[in-house]
């Protein structure tokens, strides 16, 4: 479990590197700080348990294909660590690091 103050900590960390990495947009950002914003709400537990619409929702985007887009490019850019459910109850897994 991650206390909310570490969770806060890889947030400032995720932002100090995210200013100068030019592949970073706003839909990155936010999709991160909604993945903080979930994390604390779920007291700290990782991995993060989540769908994806309630993902999509906190992260203000509307469409599928740029979740996708977004999710695969955070991975790729070692931002998260994703572990798709394919189940819709389930909820995939992710990591922050």
């Amino acid at each position: 479990m991650v206390s909310r103050v570490e969770t806060i900590e890889l947030f400032i960390g995720f932002m100090q590197v995210a200013i100068f990495d030019e592949r970073m947009k706003p839909l990155h950002i936010s999709f991160y700080a909604g993945l903080v914003y979930l994390s604390t709400s779920s007291n700290g537990v990782m991995p993060i348990r989540v769908t994806r619409i309630k993902l999509m929702k906190v992260a203000k985007i509307n469409s599928v294909v740029t979740y996708h887009k977004i999710i695969a490019q955070l991975e790729l850019y070692g931002y998260i660590k994703y572990q798709p459910s394919y189940n819709r109850f389930e909820g995939s897994r992710i990591y922050l690091i």
